[in-house]
């Protein structure tokens, strides 16, 4: 029984997030497979007594597949289990499986209603979590109207936690450069995103934008490794196709920068554009104005006005505040001060 005592409240540390790459408890575990189905048994045991941990602990299991396979339906039945007796995590737990699109129970508006329960708990850190998943809910409309500024005062109230969240700051960072409503703050996306990039968890997408498209210097200690790192990661995505998570178009315009801007991968303009329409296609108005001012000028395809106007209405469907000021221009008459506004949307490198 030591055994269970120790791991259960390594479980417990933190909630499941959005990738199993950013959950604290599994970046702890180093438990081999045996060792996992002897400490699952005895979760499941207590568990089955109503320890609210024990069943917390099991529903992760499930969720994750650690000793056991992936089963979804248990990790939600577990999961509320625990929630029902008043436990913060478990109700973040529940939340993440209503959310996962794999699974047969995914609803969005019960995703919402359990990640609000838990940003209401008093235990901080489970909080600082639900609200950054809260708060991509309000960006990307899921179960709610889509709302850019709830979803930056989420991001930095998630930030705000004792120990950081760098999974807030990445996402706060993203909302900032993003191009979504009045956002475009470059300065600021880099302040945040050089937080998330000094964590593991959020190191890797983090800096792929801040190398590509910001001009941050690769360190030489390390470049090696993150010309690997950004090649099989290229690699990894063109077999992959297009991923169905959040944030996954942020990691294709990284992609993208790193390639038009010669940084880790060879420079390659038409691979570029690949990336970079990879990105536009998933609803990222910074992408569909960087496809415009590439078309409109000419760099890397074909010059193609219509296509660039294109995707600055594409961008202001999206609600991009710079997409209508470009296209106000345009429709305007006014080809110089489109032309120098829409170049203009390049960051200066490097940004301080």
């Amino acid at each position: 029984m030591k055994r269970f005592a120790l791991i259960l409240p390594l479980l417990a540390l933190a909630p499941l997030v959005a990738a199993r790459a950013e959950d604290p408890a599994t970046n702890a575990a180093s438990a081999n497979a045996e060792d996992l189905s002897e400490t699952f048994a005895l979760l499941l045991a207590q568990a089955g007594k109503g320890n609210a941990d024990a069943q917390y602990a099991v529903g992760y299991r499930y969720f994750y597949g650690e000793g056991v396979p992936v089963d979804l339906d248990a990790a939600l039945e577990w999961s509320l289990k625990a929630a029902d007796q008043g436990l913060p995590q478990a109700m973040f737990a529940v939340g993440k499986v209503y959310e996962n699109p794999e699974g047969e129970s995914h609803d969005w508006e019960a995703a919402l209603k359990w990640y609000r329960k838990a940003a209401e708990s008093d235990e901080e850190r489970t909080r600082s979590f639900a609200r950054n998943s809260i708060g991509t809910f309000y960006e990307r409309g899921h179960g709610v109207e889509r709302d850019a500024d709830e979803a930056e005062r989420l991001y930095r109230k998630a930030a705000e936690v004792k120990g950081g969240n760098p999974v807030a700051d990445r996402n706060l960072g993203y909302l900032l450069a993003s191009g979504k409503g009045r956002f475009w703050n470059d300065r600021d996306a880099v302040r945040q995103l050089k937080k998330a990039a000094r964590h593991d968890e959020t190191k890797v997408a983090s800096c792929f934008l801040l190398f590509g498209e910001f001009g941050l210097p690769v360190d030489p200690r390390s470049a090696s490794a993150w010309k690997r790192w950004a090649e099989d990661s290229e690699k990894n995505e063109e077999s992959a196709g297009a991923r169905d998570w959040d944030g996954w178009e942020w990691h294709a315009f990284g992609l993208g920068a790193l390639r038009e801007n010669g940084v880790l991968l060879d420079k390659d303009p038409e691979k570029a554009v690949v990336w970079y329409r990879k990105a536009a296609e998933r609803g990222l108005p910074r992408a569909q104005l960087r496809l415009a001012e590439i078309h409109w000028t000419g760099k890397g395809v074909e010059k193609d006005e219509k296509t660039a106007l294109d995707w600055i209405r594409k961008a202001v469907a999206e609600g991009s505040d710079k997409a209508k000021e470009l296209l106000a221009l345009q429709e305007g008459g006014d080809i110089a001060a489109f032309e120098k506004a829409l170049l203009s949307l390049r960051p200066a490198l490097p940004t301080p």
